[in-house]
């Protein structure tokens, strides 16, 4: 097993924590979860869990902003800003 894999292995138990951290701190439960149809989302374990918990997941097709447009846009925002916090430091 590769670095890559092993990490990846470790999604579900992240995920689980991640869950509980949010429903916590916003009082609403996690109703949907988009993904690329990553392995590491389309386990039988994780299939499970989301079924006892609600969670719906919707595979998006991978590489293509305009199905995961929210993330695309944000995470360019925060590339753009780091740039620029990286420029204005003098780095």
């Amino acid at each position: 097993m590769d670095l890559h894999d092993e990490k990846k292995s470790k999604v579900f138990g992240i995920f689980k924590t991640f869950k509980g951290l949010v429903e916590n701190q916003t009082s609403s439960n996690i109703k949907y979860l988009k993904f690329d149809n990553g392995e590491e989302y389309c386990s039988k374990q994780f299939d499970q869990y989301s079924i006892e918990n609600g969670i719906q997941k919707i595979e998006i097709v991978p590489l293509t902003p305009r199905e995961n447009g929210v993330v695309e846009r944000m995470n360019k925002t925060i590339f753009e800003t780091t740039r620029n916090m990286f420029s204005n430091a003098g780095l």
